[in-house]
Parts: structure tokens; C-alpha cells; sequence
């Protein structure tokens, strides 16, 4: 995929330069390069001016394709050395690739460019806490700036820096004079419980963290910093010998699974020493600026998470929780090889760690390295047998490889290791196994693996849908399949999989306009999927809308090959034909 991107952007910048007449490059060469480096050195070689360059630069960005989007802007300065949105674009490239060395150079000519000049100041105030140059930090740092995400960022980085500049008492006095909105509050309690910490005022610190976790609206507003909270308070709990008063913090505080606070409660178990990590000026402001890059995690702000990110990462390289943040962005771009190098990185004290090994092996099966995935994966189910993660990551990787007796003989395993007492928590292992179970056509054990799954989780949707579909698809409880597939719906009305169940019921109990309708939403909700859009045109064909059907079963042909190849026939037979017994014999 990364492969067609990068050619498809490439190819863009070669539109207009070869309308220009600016390059001596043919598309056939670029169809004729074997990797993206080709197509790169290919490009790179050809482009004549600072226009073709900056241009690449600009696509190459748009795609994510750091690497490459750097190299073209460096190439563009070469044409024009002084050109400024050049420099600009350049500058933020590289903190996003994690250069921060060079990108803090080039912040020097760019801190009275109003464009970047915030960035830019930012980035040596960076700089100089990671030198410890303290009171040159401030001189970076517009503390009366306007905007309250900024001011929070710019008051706080201030702070930490007298705090490395010996100014305690004064580093305190500002974060707790920090005016602003109520959503602050979140991140005076973490910083002012850093602080105390890593001066040694464990007691103040209990309380900092003790107030963070009783406000109710962190959790919603800043939860990565809830939890970070959480598991600071722990940790110094545990630190003072005080073994039961931590794991009652993690007990009562995480509802939910999360990986690195149970990491944390089994060495608190274990009696292994558990050191809180944030000791001085440099990791105290990398965590700063870590938990507010994390609230502003969300679709769309990807960019502008990485750049603070990138920022904790220079200031500490051990700060575990930025680098799993950082990795899982590269992760959501879909470049697993980065995602691995980073995950590499996670230092094996920190209870991050586990997490962080499951997610490398989980990449690198994305990346084709399916026997490493399954050895590392393995190795870490060995390692901690009652993980259900672990097995459950395990069991993702057999299931795309298709090795479904593999499948099975995994989560029967994770159910033996787990004991015969069953909680809520593990409903996602029966789920797997009944697939595993329904994919090798044993029914009487799938059937038996996914009633378990609700016995445990009544209200799960996608098993509800799992279970109730494969009734309704070997005709078989066909009421009790539809009414449970009509629950999952109510529960996830949006999810364009269990919308189309529900209409393929319908289609099976032979009422064709309510499936027609209920098809229709689901292609709406969902309108590249092939099985979805063949359903559609079946149920088209039915209420004798022929000539719709044929245009669904093509749109499924066309995506068809990355799914099941060997519905290829029947929907070719389907376009020529239309819906006859022997396709509809065929067809679900």
C-alpha cells in the first residue's frame, strides 16, 4: 500500500512537471521501478528546479511519507537556500520524523518568522531544558500567550525550567497560580505532583496525585493523565512499603483493562521494585508536554500530536509512554516498520514494556514477518501464560493467516490458563474460539464457545451478531437469530457489519423489501465492502430492481480479490445471468 502511495504522489508532481516540460522522467519509468527508494532516487535525480522539488516535498508530506518529503525540501533549498516556506516546512518535518537535533538548529532563523515563530521558540526552549540551560528556556516562552492550550504548554515548560534551575518553590508557585479553564486543573495536579516527587516531598505528591484522581472530569477530559496519575500514586505507595495502599489505587481507581497499570500491579505483587521515573527538570516537562499531546489525541490532530510527542521524546528517551503514543501514531499511518523501531526502544523496566512487545509483534506480522510475530508473541505467552492479550494477539495473526486449527488450539490454551473460574473480562476469548470452532464448520462447539461468550457479556454486539448471523445463514432458529441481530443493532446502530446481518435475515425469511432497506444502510455505513454490496444486489434483484443489482454485484467484483476469490465466479455468473437458483444455491 505504501508502495501505491508513494507512486501515486510521485506520479501527481510528475503531471506537472512534465506539462511544463520540466523533467525528462516517463510514467513508464515509474510504473518500472521495484520499491519506493527507486521511485525516489528516480524522481530526486530528474527534478531541475526549486518548483519540482518543493512540490514532491508537499505530496510526499501529504502522504506521510516523512523520509521523502524531507529529502525533496532539502533538495528545493538547495535551489533556493533562502526560501522560506521551504525552511518552514522542512523545520516541521523534522521534528515530526524525530530529528530534533536539526530541527532545533534550523529553528534559529526561524524564531522571528511569524509563521512558525511559536513552534520555533518552542523547539529551543525545548533545546535549552534538554542542555540545561534553564534561564535561556524561559526566553523561548511567551508566558502571557492567549490561546489556552499554548499558555498551558508555554507556563508549564517554565515552570520545570526553574525547577531545573533550583527554583522549587517558585516552580510550585506557578503551576498553582496557573489561571485558566477548569480543564487545567487535571495537569496542575500531575505537574505539582512530579514536582513534589522528584524534590522528595513524597507526602505532597501523594496528595497532588490523590487530587487528580478524585476529579471525576479527568477521566474524561485528560484520561491519559488520570491513569499516569494513578500509577504514580501506586508506585509511591509501594515505594514507602506501603504494598496494600498501592494495589488498592490500582484496584479502585481502573475499572477497565489497561495494560501497563496491570503490568505495574503484578511487580507490586511480585515484590519487584518499582522506581518512580520522573527524577528531574528534563523527564518532569517530558511528561508535561506527553500528557497534553495524548488529550489532543484524536483523528485529524495526528500532526500536531507527534510534533509534542517528538518534543517528551527529546527531553527523555525513556519515557515510555510518549514512545507507545508515538509508535501507535505510525501505527495509524500504517507504517508498521516504524512503529517496530520505536516499540524497540521502550526501556524493559517500565511497565509499558509488555504492551509494547505485544504491539511489536502484532507490526510485525503487518510488515510480512508472520513466523517472527508468532515466535515473539509466543515467547511472551510463556512469559506471562495468564495474559489474555497475549493470546488474543496470537490468535489475530493465525486467524488472517487463515490457520484456524491454529486458531483454536490457542484460545483453548488461554482458557486453560486462566483456571476454571470465568469473568466478564475474558467473554472475548470464548468469541474467538467459537469463530475459530464455526470457521472449521465443528458447529456444535462454536455454538456452545459463543453462548458461553454472552453468558459471560450479555450485551456483546459482535457476538450477538456472529451468533445470531450464522443461524439465520444455516437457516436454522431463525426468530431467535433475527431478534438478536435486531439487539445488536439497537446497540451499535452504525456498525454497517451488523446492519447487513440484519437485512441478510430478512433476505433469508424471504421479506425482501425489509431487507432491501436494511442492505441499503449498511452499504451506506459501509460502501467498499464486496459481501455487503453483493447482498445488496441480491436483494435488489428480488424486489425486481435488476438493473441496481447488476451495478452492486460489479462494485463487489471489483474489491472481491482482496477478500474471498472464490466468490469471483459466482458473481461473474450473477452479472451474466442474474440471480438463478444455482447462484442463489451458492450465494450468503
Amino acid at each position: 500500500m505504501r508502495n501505491k502511495l508513494l507512486r501515486s504522489s510521485i506520479s501527481l508532481s510528475l503531471m506537472v512537471l512534465m506539462a511544463s516540460a520540466a523533467t525528462t522522467i516517463s510514467f513508464n519509468d515509474v510504473r518500472a521501478a521495484k520499491s519506493e527508494k527507486e521511485v525516489v532516487d528516480l524522481v530526486a535525480a530528474d527534478i531541475p528546479s526549486f518548483t519540482g522539488a518543493y512540490l514532491s516535498g508537499q505530496i510526499a508530506d501529504s502522504d506521510s511519507d516523512i523520509e521523502n518529503a524531507i529529502d525533496f525540501y532539502n533538495r528545493a533549498l538547495e535551489f533556493d537556500p533562502e526560501n522560506r516556506e521551504a525552511k518552514r516546512r522542512l523545520f516541521t518535518t523534522l521534528i515530526i520524523s524525530g530529528d530534533f537535533e536539526t530541527a532545533s538548529g534550523l529553528a534559529e532563523t526561524l524564531k522571528d518568522d511569524a509563521e512558525v515563530a511559536m513552534l520555533a521558540e518552542r523547539a529551543l526552549a525545548v533545546r535549552s531544558i534538554q542542555k540545561r540551560e534553564y534561564r535561556r528556556a524561559d526566553k523561548f516562552l511567551d508566558l502571557e500567550e492567549t490561546n489556552p492550550v499554548d499558555k498551558l504548554i508555554n507556563q508549564l515548560l517554565s515552570a520545570w525550567a526553574k525547577f531545573g534551575d533550583n527554583k522549587v518553590k517558585e516552580a510550585i508557585a506557578q503551576v498553582k497560580g496557573l489561571e485558566g479553564p477548569t480543564w487545567y486543573s487535571a495537569f496542575q495536579d500531575f505537574n505539582l505532583g512530579m514536582m513534589a516527587a522528584a524534590s522528595g516531598d513524597y507526602e505532597a505528591a501523594k496528595t497532588y496525585f490523590g487530587s487528580l484522581i478524585a476529579n471525576q472530569d479527568a477521566i474524561q477530559i485528560a484520561p491519559d493523565t488520570y491513569l499516569q496519575g494513578v500509577m504514580a500514586l501506586a508506585t509511591l505507595h509501594n515505594q514507602d512499603g506501603k504494598k496494600d495502599e498501592a494495589l488498592a489505587v490500582l484496584t479502585d481507581t481502573i475499572r477497565a483493562a489497561f495494560a501497563p497499570a496491570d503490568a505495574l500491579k503484578k511487580k507490586i505483587e511480585q515484590d519487584i521494585e518499582t522506581p518512580y521515573s520522573v527524577a528531574n527538570a528534563q523527564s518532569g516537562a517530558s511528561f508535561a508536554l506527553y500528557t497534553i499531546g495524548a488529550a489532543l489525541n484524536r483523528e485529524g490532530n495526528e500532526d500536531i500530536v507527534a510534533l509534542y510527542l517528538q518534543f517528551a521524546r527529546a527531553l527523555d528517551v525513556k519515557n515510555a509512554a510518549a514512545l507507545v503514543m508515538l509508535a501507535e501514531l505510525k501505527e495509524q499511518l500504517g507504517q508498521s516498520d516504524k512503529a517496530i523501531a520505536i516499540y524497540r526502544t521502550v526501556p524493559d523496566n517500565s511497565p509499558m514494556k509488555r504492551l509494547s512487545e505485544l504491539q511489536l509483534g502484532l507490526n510485525l506480522a503487518d510488515v510480512g514477518q508472520v513466523e517472527e510475530a508468532l515466535a515473539h508473541i509466543s515467547e511472551l505467552i510463556k512469559a506471562y501464560p495468564n495474559d489474555i492479550r497475549a493470546y488474543l494477539g496470537y490468535g489475530n495473526i493465525l486467524s488472517r493467516e487463515k490457520n484456524y486449527q491454529a486458531v483454536v488450539d490457542n484460545y483453548e490454551n488461554a482458557i486453560k490458563a486462566v483456571g476454571p473460574i470465568h469473568d466478564r473480562t475474558h467473554w472475548n476469548l470464548f468469541y474467538q474460539l467459537g469463530i475459530g470452532y464455526e470457521r472449521l464448520k465443528v458447529w456444535d462447539k462454536a455454538e456452545k464457545a459463543f453462548l458461553r461468550s454472552l453468558e459471560l457479556s450479555p450485551n456483546q454486539p459482535s457476538v450477538m451478531n456472529y451468533l445470531g448471523y450464522s443461524w439465520v445463514d444455516m437457516n436454522i432458529k431463525l426468530e431467535e437469530g433475527i431478534d438478536m441481530i435486531k439487539a445488536a443493532v439497537d446497540l451499535r446502530p452504525n456498525d454497517g457489519y451488523i446492519v447487513d446481518s440484519l437485512g441478510w435475515a430478512y433476505y433469508r425469511q424471504g421479506k425482501y423489501e425489509e431487507a432491501t432497506r436494511e442492505l441499503e444502510r449498511a452499504v451506506e455505513l459501509r460502501p467498499a465492502d464486496p459481501t455487503i454490496n453483493d447482498h445488496l444486489g441480491d436483494a435488489f434483484w428480488q424486489v425486481g430492481r435488476k438493473i441496481e443489482a447488476k451495478f452492486q454485484w460489479e462494485r463487489a467484483l471489483l474489491s472481491m480479490a482482496d477478500f474471498d476469490e472464490s466468490q469471483v465466479p459466482i458473481l461473474k455468473r450473477k452479472l451474466k445471468e442474474g440471480l438463478t437458483d444455482k447462484t442463489a444455491a451458492n450465494d450468503g
